[in-house]
């Protein structure tokens, strides 16, 4: 074997480990991305379960809202049926006044619509408290009174702390 020959077969040797060593070197690099690409992935799909839930949260968050809102609607047509009722009373005792003559008989309606106004408003804040404080010692509690009342939650709340 000649000394050229014996290059040769080097040559050739180191091209076969040169050639080895670049596959063992591109699997390594396939399988690396197939990993990084499987990570992604599962990366992905985490993410989207999160936003998923995130989102079932929002619409159970809306309906709360939605809740409440339709609950302060209610008790905003309460008030407003309370007042316009407590307005047209009024203007009956006004009527009634206009129909008297004599200043005494005048002053007699003024005494008496005063106190059946006092009245009638105490009569319906005394029966509302009744009826919260009774439901409260039967076990009910406060979001309970509030909605078979069809009152508001505060008003309940109220109630209870001036006279519970």
């Amino acid at each position: 074997m000649t000394i050229y020959e014996g290059i040769t077969w080097g040559f050739i040797g180191f091209g076969i480990i040169f050639l080895i060593i670049g596959f063992f070197a591109f699997e390594t690099k396939k399988r690396k991305d197939e990993d990084d690409v499987a990570m992604e992935e599962e990366t992905f799909r985490l993410q989207i379960s999160l936003i998923d839930e995130k989102i079932l949260e929002l619409e159970d968050y809306r309906k709360y809202v939605q809740d409440e809102m339709d609950k302060k609607h209610k008790e905003l047509l309460f008030l407003y049926q309370m007042i316009t009722e407590k307005e047209q009373k009024i203007r009956e005792i006004e009527d009634s006044k206009k129909s008297y003559k004599s200043d005494d008989e005048k002053i007699l309606v003024n005494q008496y619509s005063k106190t059946s106004i006092e009245d009638i408003d105490a009569d319906i804040v005394e029966n509302r408290n009744e009826q919260i404080l009774g439901l409260k010692k039967d076990g009910y509690s406060e979001k309970e009174i509030a909605k078979k009342l069809e009152i508001g939650q505060g008003e309940v709340k109220l109630v209870l702390n001036l006279f519970g």
